[in-house]
């Protein structure tokens, strides 16, 4: 299934994918808990978050996915 359509790198892709996940969480609630947050660090948030989605896309379509899936996949991002 998953392995045969991309082999083992499509499971480390979604466990990096998670590891990226929990990353972007902890990093906004340790400056809110170390009182350190600022407008420029929101945007520099948004903005990493808006890169990791494009590299998921981007991904996504050179694993083999189709163009309209994975255009659908960003859009749900």
């Amino acid at each position: 299934p998953v392995i045969a359509a991309g082999g083992g790198w499509l499971v480390v892709a979604a466990l990096l994918v998670g590891v990226s996940s929990v990353c972007d969480g902890l990093d906004g609630a340790v400056a809110v808990i170390s009182r350190s947050t600022s407008r420029r660090g929101a945007l520099l948030d948004s903005l990493a978050d808006r890169a990791a989605d494009v590299a998921y896309v981007v991904a996504l379509w050179l694993a083999g996915a189709p163009a309209g899936v994975a255009v659908g996949a960003g859009a749900a991002l």
